[in-house]
């Protein structure tokens, strides 16, 4: 005959075991779901860097041709050595 105790714990380990099933299936909801979020984020990032991109080459080619024009050496370092060799470029065209 079946001690009381362990036909509860029986009934304890099934309740576990339906619970950790249930959990299982909803971290697998919420796994699928987080993918379809980063898949849908991706493409913002990628226009984010494209454009993050385009702004640095807009912002060194507008101190390129302030150089250009004024003869003002670039404000930051980053520029100095890019500008540095297009102005370079530009004195042995005039000569």
């Amino acid at each position: 005959m079946e001690s009381p105790h362990e036909h509860q714990q029986n009934q304890l380990l099934s309740r576990i075991i339906n619970n950790v099933e249930k959990l299982n299936e909803s971290i697998k909801v919420l796994n699928k779901m987080l993918e379809e979020t980063s898949d849908k984020n991706a493409n913002p990032d990628i226009v984010a860097q494209m454009w993050k991109n385009y702004h640095s080459n807009v912002q060194f080619n507008l101190e390129v041709c302030r150089i250009r024009n004024n003869g003002v050496r670039p404000s930051n370092s980053r520029d100095q050595g890019k500008a540095g060799k297009a102005g370079s470029g530009m004195e042995a065209r005039r000569t």
